[in-house]
């Protein structure tokens, strides 16, 4: 028979954790603004953290007289202290802990090895945090997603992405190109002629020098304009269209120059693009030539 008094142990390693008595670690923590040192115990952090465990036995650690000093100038002092308290009872206490300091735990539980923190601290951001991360996903997904240990964060956003795709394009203003490589590799960005106009159109904002005439473009206009819509391109859902003038510029090496007129479908560039009205169509017609839309912010060129 085994009895399994794990609160009572949590609490004598709390003692020490709060005592500091015999210590032979010194943790120096923090960057040029603020920096902090916390007093540990090798065999603890040995046993209980991977990073620590390798450190450890590695050359990087350095002795200053009787202690064993590291250094860390990624995590804050704050960010530390919960984890150092962690490391000792096994329990993560996220008092005044809000925000983008508890994705900064998240981190850097992660980049210590952490495992079995995650899952809760990926918890607390999704349903204590969730205001915070709705606003603030656009910033930091890309690292999220970075990262595979943090599977159940990226799970809950592509769920509510799929759910609601077009919030990504809410407007050329607020856009973020980066997004799009993250949704197309899981899987739920679906492109379709709405999306690509909009991702179009963001595109040529971001270079004033161009007319809204396509006609009038040169090739070095084409040229600065492929460089900049280039990178948030969804490959994979580009697929959907293999025959399209913007398949072929974007996933061949040939420049515009290189594509025949009769290869051209309507391709449109909006002065002022809105959600409702942005748009690509296919016609089924044959003929190329190039004709200014009713629209005096649109231009078009046809297959007629």
């Amino acid at each position: 028979m085994s009895y399994h008094l794990l609160q009572k142990l949590s609490r004598d390693l709390n003692k020490i954790f709060e005592t500091k008595a015999y210590y032979d670690v010194i943790i120096r923590v923090g960057d040029n603004t603020e920096t902090k040192e916390f007093q540990a115990h090798s065999l603890i952090l040995r046993a209980r953290v991977p990073y620590f465990h390798q450190y450890l036995q590695s050359d990087q650690a350095k002795q200053e007289y009787d202690k064993i000093v590291i250094t860390n100038h990624t995590i804050s002092p704050a960010i530390f202290e919960i984890i150092l308290k962690y490391i000792y009872t096994g329990r993560l206490e996220f008092f005044n802990c809000v925000g983008k300091q508890a994705l900064e735990l998240l981190f850097a539980a992660d980049d210590l090895g952490l495992e079995e923190a995650l899952g809760q601290i990926q918890e607390y951001l999704i349903y204590q945090q969730k205001d915070w991360m709705d606003k603030n996903f656009y910033i930091y997904h890309r690292s999220i997603y970075s990262r595979k240990s943090f599977s159940s964060l990226q799970n809950h956003f592509t769920t509510r992405i799929s759910s609601n795709p077009l919030e990504v394009f809410e407007s050329p203003e607020s856009f973020n190109p980066m997004i799009l490589s993250s949704l197309d590799e899981v899987g739920c960005l679906k492109l379709n002629e709405n999306t690509w106009g909009f991702i179009v159109n963001w595109a040529r904002l971001q270079i004033p020098t161009l007319t809204t005439q396509v006609t009038k473009w040169n090739k070095s206009d084409w040229e600065e304009f492929k460089q900049t819509l280039s990178p948030c391109i969804p490959w994979k859902s580009l697929l959907a269209f293999p025959n399209s003038k913007r398949s072929i510029l974007w996933m061949s090496n040939d420049n515009s120059d290189s594509i025949p007129i009769s290869d051209y479908e309507v391709y449109q560039i909006f002065e002022k693009p809105k959600r409702s009205n942005i748009s690509v169509s296919t016609p089924s017609s044959s003929s190329s030539t190039y004709n200014k839309s009713n629209n005096n912010n649109c231009y078009t060129h046809k297959k007629r």
